[in-house]
């Protein structure tokens, strides 16, 4: 949560008007960042209804959205829980507009045990949270370790 908040005061307050955000990953396991974004329209992807999921996907890797729907593109804790992680970093992309943002956090490697929700499967260093960002088309905007062991990486779509 404190570094949603912190990429929401650095990186979203400098963009215009109320914003729509999508939150990839968004059941409310152990938090939710929702709150954090209250004064936005805000919708929340994930793979089964929960708390927090307005839209349930087939796979996280074909987000039901149209391109450039989105001013920002969130997912906190739920890319360790893909097989695939670049390419659903590379849909977060699609869906935001050119000048977007994206916002990633996962853990980093050894930082916290193997938890299956229903898989568990990488760990991400900066250099190779800089790779998902870059894969993507993204531009690198900051990438830092966080102080409970997260990694976080946020990226712009080009304009």
């Amino acid at each position: 949560m404190q570094e949603a908040r912190k990429f929401a005061d650095e990186f979203t307050a400098a963009l215009s008007g109320p914003l729509r955000i999508a939150e990839i990953g968004s059941q409310d396991v152990n938090g939710s960042l929702r709150s954090i974004f209250a004064d936005h329209e805000y919708i929340g992807f994930d793979i089964e209804a929960g708390p927090g999921v307005d839209v349930v996907l087939f796979s996280p890797e074909a987000i039901a959205a149209a391109a450039d729907s989105f001013d920002v593109a969130l997912s906190a804790n739920c890319l360790e829980h893909t097989r695939r992680p670049w390419l659903v970093v590379k849909e977060m992309a699609r869906i935001i507009r050119p000048g977007g943002l994206v916002f990633l956090l996962m853990p980093m490697p050894n930082a916290h045990r193997y938890h299956a929700h229903p898989i568990d499967c990488w760990r991400c260093y900066t250099e190779g949270m800089r790779g998902l960002l870059e894969n993507a088309g993204l531009e690198v905007l900051d990438l830092y370790e966080a102080a409970d062991h997260d990694t976080v990486g946020i990226g712009c779509k080009p304009e």
